[in-house]
């Protein structure tokens, strides 16, 4: 029994309500983790337990909100009470604020980092002491492909995304002597409705008489037609599954052509090139 006990795995999710950390859930509980998913409102947990009850999965749905210290605390105490232990914790990528910088409130720019950046932060504080007196564990943190490059009209989230990869990248220096990975998924695009449903228009930036209303309106109204080129939700589910298999965990893996073309484009450019790139296929300038 006692052996039986060691082989079991713990994840703790901090978002499912999202349907990359729906399917991620569904496919480390798949795989064998005892799985805790952080859901923010009961109400979005419906489908998931369902799924999990029919299949009988060790899934359990757990309260959780990252932009909020007590409901973290909580959270995470109720997994080491329950399990002793958490060997991986998958934190979520939050949602993109979208607007160019002068059309950015200092509150909109402050609610975009205080989810997307500290809410992993405060995630990572409550779980990291645990895992450093274990000597073990794994982190993986879902960033995006903005995290490596800037994209116009979208300032705030690629600052938030930047400041996850930096973060991660310190981080696997600081934790490898206790025993613990550290590692980002880089998605693209996400496909059908995922991306554009964790889309929110800085308020300023729906102005007509915005100076920048024409560059938003007409990024705004592609990015509605982006997510057709994008990746699955379910093909990050299965590079998280790819990235803790993986011996040595490398500091990152990237999801979706459209990531991997990005990406490849920027190195085999000079920055004045790449721009021009940029600007004429999203742009179009």
């Amino acid at each position: 029994m006692e052996n039986k006990l060691k082989l079991r795995k713990v994840a703790l999710l901090s978002d499912t309500s999202t349907s990359v950390g729906y399917e991620t859930a569904l496919a480390l509980a798949r795989k064998g983790y005892v799985t805790y998913a952080g859901i923010k409102a009961p109400a979005q947990a419906k489908k998931l337990s369902s799924i999990a009850n029919i299949e009988k999965l060790s899934l359990q749905l757990i309260k959780l909100d990252v932009n909020s210290s007590s409901s973290v605390t909580s959270a995470v105490k109720q997994v080491l009470k329950n399990e002793g232990l958490i060997d991986l914790l998958v934190n979520g990528t939050g949602y993109v604020l979208l607007g160019c910088f002068e059309d950015i409130s200092m509150k909109e720019m402050a609610a975009q980092f205080e989810t997307n950046f500290y809410g992993i932060a405060r995630m990572l504080r409550s779980v990291l002491p645990f895992m450093r007196k274990q000597r073990s564990g794994v982190i993986i943190n879902i960033n995006s492909v903005a995290g490596q490059i800037g994209f116009p009209c979208s300032s705030a989230f690629v600052c938030s995304q930047f400041a996850i990869q930096g973060l991660s990248e310190s981080l696997r220096y600081e934790l490898e002597p206790f025993g613990i990975d550290v590692s980002l998924i880089e998605p693209g695009i996400i496909r059908p409705s995922a991306f554009t449903n964790l889309i929110v228009i800085a308020q300023r930036a729906k102005r007509l008489s915005s100076p920048y209303s024409d560059m938003t309106r007409k990024l705004t109204n592609d990015m509605g037609r982006m997510p057709e080129l994008g990746s699955l939700p379910v093909e990050v589910a299965s590079t998280v599954l790819k990235a803790i298999q993986s011996k040595p965990i490398l500091p990152r893996y990237l999801v979706g052509n459209d990531a991997a073309m990005i990406t490849e484009t920027r190195k085999s450019m000079t920055d004045i090139e790449f721009e021009n790139f940029v600007k004429g296929t999203i742009l179009s300038v």
